[in-house]
């Protein structure tokens, strides 16, 4: 609970302070809402510090927004109020790992109940796995087999019992087994890819692997029994050049390859164990395809590439595949990987340049940018990935911790949050919502909402900028 007149409190950067009203209006000569502005720079730094000591625990630090929206206050006499919903679409940065990667991260996938996380990386063991608890992420003992070299795509099957990593060297491909925390290096398949792995993705029953790689014939499909993978004959028309990125649909029947050269992108329809390539869409991406994935409903495949528009979505109706609209707001450089949340409502890109990471929420066939995560990753964004509930997001790049966690974030009843309003800096506009500002004298947090209360209506709409610190 937050009082804003007859009690204020306030975020020093160290712990909570509270105002009696005489001092309400100004400390110091200082307007409170600038005193919240110095604030919150001590936040920001404090919130670093804490997280980069592990022995001092986990913090997050939120900004959500919400609009009280003028015509929405309930009552005809004092006090009025006005709930109203704080949704998920901030996604708050948790504390690194206490043991990181040793290399720049490229692929990353969790396992299906969220537990288990696997990155690739640039550096021996050129895997890392973590197990869940919590917002904890422990690193598990390394496999006593490891992959050969550099580590670039990585997938676990559909039951959490098979982790595929496709690497640089031969095998190219390393698939292990797991056995509660233990992966236990399989023997390789009889026959491998021909050159350096890339991609790499199960079908949603386990049944099939799927391999992009450099050289002819760019991708290769195993089909699994037990723990034996065996090769299946090559499509009889090919991805055109080094394939990238691979991603099944949720059904399994449409297998989707990114890769260089036109047209980027190659889509084959499964029959039995035969893959038969469909018509390229009619409106390709516009470079080198580098990383695919379909929505949970296998209505959209969004495809991340070289050359703006940096990430092209198409929608699915039947085997034909139409590109939409652009983002109005697109990814700031090259796209190297993406994902879509397991409601298929966000969707992230990881790319080349800052902010590193762009998050999109679905709306029909509107996909709008959402505001950038207030720590970002520090390096190239090259693989990003959901949790199974939608409740993670994890960016692999190069640089810094390798890899940024981040958790979906809303109100909760513990929260004492910061909260003011933000202004438009034109003088009439901001002079009135200061006014009606003032009238706002509680607020009240619950799980998911927050409820204000005025002792008059505000008469105009009011943006307000809520700051969480846990």
């Amino acid at each position: 609970m937050i009082f804003f007149m007859a009690k204020m409190k306030y975020w020093n950067g160290i712990t909570w302070e509270t105002l009696d009203a005489k001092d309400a209006d100004t400390i110091d000569g200082k307007h409170f809402t600038d005193i919240q502005n110095d604030a919150q720079s001590r936040v920001d730094d404090h919130a670093i510090r804490r997280a980069t000591l592990s022995t001092l625990g986990h913090v997050q630090h939120a900004v959500l927004v919400a609009m009280l929206t003028a015509d929405a206050w309930n009552g005809t006499t004092p006090p009025y109020s006005l709930s109203v919903t704080i949704d998920g679409d901030t996604f708050a940065k948790l504390s690194d790992p206490s043991i990181l990667p040793a290399g720049h991260g490229y692929g990353i996938a969790f396992d299906p109940t969220g537990t288990y996380l696997s990155v690739v990386h640039s550096t021996s063991p050129y895997i890392t796995i973590y197990k869940r608890s919590g917002d904890i992420f422990t690193k598990l003992p390394d496999p006593s087999t490891l992959p050969t070299s550099t580590a670039n795509g990585v997938t676990f099957d559909p039951t959490g019992t098979y982790l595929a990593v496709a690497h640089v060297d031969s095998p190219y491909i390393t698939i292990y087994k797991r056995s509660g925390d233990i992966f236990t290096k399989l023997p390789d398949p009889s026959t491998l890819p021909t050159s350096h792995g890339w991609g790499i993705a199960f079908d949603s029953t386990g049944t099939y692997l799927a391999v992009a790689h450099t050289s002819s014939p760019y991708i290769t499909i195993y089909k699994r029994n037990g723990d034996t993978f065996t090769k299946l004959p090559d499509p009889s028309t090919l991805p055109t050049s080094t394939a990238n990125g691979v991603t099944f649909d949720p059904t399994g029947t449409y297998l989707a390859v990114a890769h260089v050269d036109s047209p980027y992108i190659t889509i084959y329809k499964r029959s039995g164990d035969t893959f038969t390539k469909l018509p390229d869409p009619s409106t390709l991406p516009m470079g080198d395809g580098r990383g695919v994935a379909f929505d949970p409903t296998g209505t959209y495949l969004a495809v991340a590439h070289v050359d703006s528009p940096y990430i092209t979505i198409y929608k699915r109706s039947g085997d034909t595949f139409t590109k939409l609209s652009n983002p109005s707001t697109l990814p700031m450089g090259d796209g190297r990987g993406v994902a879509f949340d397991s409601t298929g409502t966000y969707l992230a890109v990881a790319h080349y340049s800052s902010p590193r990471i762009t998050i999109y929420r679905r709306s029909g066939d509107t996909f709008t940018k959402l505001s950038d995560p207030l720590i970002l990753p520090t390096s190239i964004g090259n693989g990003v990935v959901f949790d199974p509930t939608g409740t993670y997001l994890v960016v692999a790049h190069t640089g810094g911790s390798y890899i940024t966690i981040y958790k979906q974030s809303s109100i909760e009843s513990t929260d004492t949050p910061i909260i003011d309003i933000l202004l438009s800096g034109t003088y009439s506009i901001d002079e009135a919502r200061i006014e009606a500002w003032g009238y706002i004298y509680r607020a009240v947090t619950a799980d998911g909402s927050i409820t204000f209360y005025a002792t008059e209506k505000p008469t105009v709409s009011l943006p307000i900028q809520i700051k969480v610190v846990r």
